[in-house]
């Protein structure tokens, strides 16, 4: 299995007189899971935007097998984008959409296989609940050719069966490719992420235990 690495730094990011993204270093590589907590309005979408480049700002470094990108999406086959809002069509099948957005057969098959999803492959999407949009979402990504994939609150307003079965693919899929996550559900985001970082005061702060999140004012004391 190839090893790829996606390295991010530099980042600059101001809204009027604020700073919201200031000290930014990121290096996530093949197998590994990264998670990104932080609260509404720190910049959690707003730092996945500049990696992958539908957001432009005054500064950045992405760089992906060392080699430099000014907007990463432009690298091919190197990393996709899950949005916090669902790009499916609702007025096409759940097979439709399959077929539309995977490009071998294999992908297709695997997706169309899923236990998940095979009962809803007739369904429109507009027919399917959250976390199944949700789910989907995330199968089809995660199912791209590329080398890292990046997810903004995959686990947000999910039901909790399908927070397991999104858990279970992320950790399933990171065997060939670097994963990058944004949530507020520090419980789930956790347990996935081999590391997991707090985005507070425009940088990235290590987190270890739960028990730091507290001392960051994240989560309330006990």
């Amino acid at each position: 299995m190839a090893q790829h690495t996606l390295e991010v730094d530099s980042i600059i990011e101001t809204f009027g007189y604020k700073h919201l993204l200031t000290d930014i270093f990121i290096k996530c590589a093949t197998g590994e899971v990264l998670g990104i907590l932080g609260r509404n309005g720190t910049g959690k979408s707003t730092l996945l935007q500049i990696i992958f480049g539908s957001v432009e700002t005054e500064n950045k470094s992405i760089r992906i097998d060392g080699q430099s990108y000014a907007n990463a999406y432009t690298a091919g086959e190197k990393i996709t984008y899950l949005p916090q809002g669902s790009f499916l069509p609702n007025s096409l099948t759940v097979a439709t959409v399959i077929r539309t957005f995977l490009s071998t057969e294999t992908s297709r098959n695997t997706v169309s296989e899923n236990a998940r999803i095979k009962p809803f492959l007739k369904k429109k999407i507009n027919a399917l609940s959250g976390g199944e949009k949700r789910y989907l979402q995330v199968l089809l990504i995660l199912n791209l050719p590329t080398a890292f994939a990046m997810l903004d609150e995959p686990f947000s307003q999910v039901e909790p069966l399908y927070r397991a079965d999104i858990k279970s693919l992320i950790q399933s899929h990171k065997e060939k490719k670097g994963i990058i996550i944004t949530d507020h559900d520090y419980v789930n985001l956790m347990a996935v992420s081999d590391k997991t970082f707090l985005l507070t005061g425009g940088a990235l702060k290590p987190i270890q235990e739960s028990k730091q999140l507290v001392e960051y004012n994240y989560l309330p004391p006990e």
